[in-house]
């Protein structure tokens, strides 16, 4: 039977640019019913503004409107299209982060698009810096520095932002002139010791010193650090700096090997290895006489939920753990669960909730959210003492599990 009328669905269809909508047409005969298998040619008022290919896909080019005609049999049938542009739904400016000396520039680029993701062009896109003493920024993203410090800059286009942190430096990083180390040898062999470190640094580039840092490695590899961001005396041009480092009773023996950082305001910094330290005849390192605790601590028992369901919303997971270590004290006790896709939770205890460091419970909490994922979770927990050493039960991100000791929980059941 001929075809006696074609109707398309949707009739009409609202777009962004770039955005597409699938159109159908349907072809009946003068009694009204539904004719298959004819042929329907597609075609557009406007290829500029609409296309059409010849399944009736329809893709937005550019805003306006345009009709869409399906035609069969020498019967038709049209659908208007209108296009409109999509608003801006993020701006990313790029770089993120960048460092620049005072007077000089940097070109910052803002990217927007809309809410799939789509990039917008064309779209009107004002800056700003949140402290123009330390930068400036221009209508077209150039950034200028102007004093030292750290600066936001932002780009907002239809109400939308993004922002960019700009490191104005000075340019020249602080200079470790001396460093002494007090006590050398320590001796760690009955309890706990102090290393100070003592440093004498410089910085001509006018932001002066912010920071002295130093890590200590022992010759089995373990280390110690500690951070100073207050002047001990002098000034930040020309003073010294002082922090200290706890060396706990059974650590490694032997040489630990320096490595000092100094870090100036101007977000200029300067790090010495210890051959580095040894070829300016400062000290790199110090050494530790010590009993060696080679011991990890033991587990004694571990207490974890045989199941958690979270139908009725968020679970707080509470793990406990009887921790001993034979001679420098337990440090900390981890806790990590493995969903089967790979999701972590976990947490952390740094101090016994009973006992002490030798023999001690260790307990600590995490939340389970609503949507975690149903079944078995692997369970991973690790003692460490403070002398750096540990012991590791269940699965492992680089090597094989280590099994628990018979009768210890290994995994906790989720449902939902």
């Amino acid at each position: 039977m001929p075809v006696a009328s074609v109707a398309i669905t949707p009739a009409t269809s609202a777009l962004v640019v770039g955005g597409t909508v699938q159109l159908s047409a349907t072809t009946k005969d003068a009694a009204g019913n539904t004719l298959t298998g004819r042929t329907i040619g597609w075609s557009t008022s406007d290829q500029s503004i609409a296309s059409v290919d010849g399944n009736g896909l329809v893709t937005a080019k550019a805003v306006g409107t345009a009709t869409i005609t399906a035609t069969s049999e020498t019967k038709t049938a049209t659908a208007q299209i209108t296009v409109t542009v999509a608003p801006v739904a993020t701006v990313a400016v790029a770089p993120s982060t960048v460092s620049i000396l005072q007077g000089a520039t940097t070109q910052l680029t803002a990217t927007t698009s809309d809410a799939s993701g789509h990039v917008l062009t064309g779209r009107t896109v004002t800056w700003s810096s949140s402290d123009k003493t330390r930068a400036t920024v221009d209508g077209n993203g150039l950034v200028t520095g102007v004093s030292y410090g750290q600066v936001t800059i932002t780009a907002t286009s239809e109400g939308k932002s993004g922002a960019a942190t700009v490191n104005v430096g000075d340019g020249s990083a602080p200079v470790l002139v001396g460093l002494t180390v007090s006590p050398s040898p320590v001796d760690v062999t009955s309890s706990d010791k102090i290393v100070t470190l003592t440093a004498h640094i410089t910085d001509a580039g006018g932001s002066g010193t912010s920071q002295f840092a130093v890590t200590a490695t022992a010759p089995d590899g373990p280390f110690a650090n500690c951070v100073s961001t207050t002047l001990d005396s002098g000034t930040t041009s020309d003073g010294f700096w002082k922090c200290s480092i706890t060396i706990p009773v059974g650590a490694d023996p032997g040489d630990w090997k320096l490595l000092v950082l100094v870090s100036d305001a101007g977000f200029a910094s300067r790090t010495y290895n210890s051959t580095e330290l040894a070829a300016a005849a400062l000290p790199s390192s110090f050494n530790v006489v010590s009993t060696w605790d080679m011991t990890p601590p033991v587990f004694q028992s571990l207490v974890v939920p045989a199941a958690v369901s979270v139908a009725s919303g968020a679970q707080t997971v509470t793990v406990t753990a009887n921790l001993t270590d034979n001679r420098s004290g337990v440090a900390s006790f981890d806790f990590l669960m493995t969903s089967p896709t790979g999701r972590q939770l976990g947490c952390t205890a740094n101090a016994p909730s009973s006992g002490d460091q030798l023999n001690g419970t260790w307990s600590c909490s995490f939340s389970l959210p609503a949507d975690a994922e149903a079944g078995s979770w692997q369970i991973t927990v690790r003692a460490t003492d403070r002398a750096f050493r540990y012991q590791t039960y269940g699965p492992q991100p680089n090597g094989p599990a280590i099994a628990f000791p018979p009768g210890y929980p290994t995994a906790i059941s989720v449902t939902r």
